[in-house]
């Protein structure tokens, strides 16, 4: 069957022309990702400052994906769900500079923590890694942190760090856990998946 589509007021990676298209991070709560062992499906609520919100297609449609109703803002926002009240008090997200590192090299990526109330929060971050056994490194204690944070109300902050990856690293995929709240309470949660490649 021939014929063609006019796509517009979408956000796909590497973009289609044509009107209200881009090719941005939108923001999701918490993408999909491998831990090692299995695919755990991801969050794909918007959050906080994604560019999808209020970029959409003004429709006929007066609730989302969950009932909520939209729009929310001055517009629609983009895909099937309507930016809401933050489901946690504090938001983070996580954006890796690469996702395919030599052994020795550094794993480097930008967390972005978001106090979504109007209180100053004070909050602990930590970390630590799924292998591709499945089993989780360090195997006592906590890669980073706990870290305390204080974050002013509604406050954005964001904090780039390098973390070296070991010479005797073994090749494979690799999932990076980060975590905010009480420590050990868990308040948020982000996860992303590296792969560590066999040396040139």
């Amino acid at each position: 069957i021939g014929g063609s589509a006019t796509v517009t007021s979408s956000d796909v990676e590497g973009g289609y022309t044509g009107t209200g298209n881009m090719s941005e991070d939108p923001l999701f709560v918490q993408p999909g990702y491998w831990n090692g062992e299995t695919w755990v499906e991801g969050d794909y609520h918007l959050v906080y400052g994604s560019p999808c919100i209020d970029r959409g297609k003004t429709v006929a449609v007066s609730s989302d994906v969950d009932g909520d109703t939209r729009p929310q803002g001055v517009g629609y926002d983009m895909g099937a769900d309507e930016y809401s009240i933050p489901h946690a008090d504090v938001d983070m997200i996580l954006s890796p500079t690469a996702t395919e590192i030599l052994p020795g090299g550094t794993l480097d990526y930008t967390v972005l923590g978001i106090n979504q109330t109007g209180s100053v929060l004070t909050i602990d971050f930590w970390s630590n890694v799924t292998l591709p056994d499945g089993s989780i490194y360090p195997p006592s204690g906590e890669l980073i942190g706990p870290l305390s944070v204080a974050l002013d109300p509604l406050e954005n902050r964001s904090v780039y760090w390098t973390q070296p990856v070991p010479s005797e690293a073994e090749p494979g995929m690799y999932t990076y856990n980060a975590f905010v709240g009480a420590y050990p309470s868990i308040m948020n949660k982000y996860h992303f998946n590296f792969e560590i490649t066999a040396s040139p």
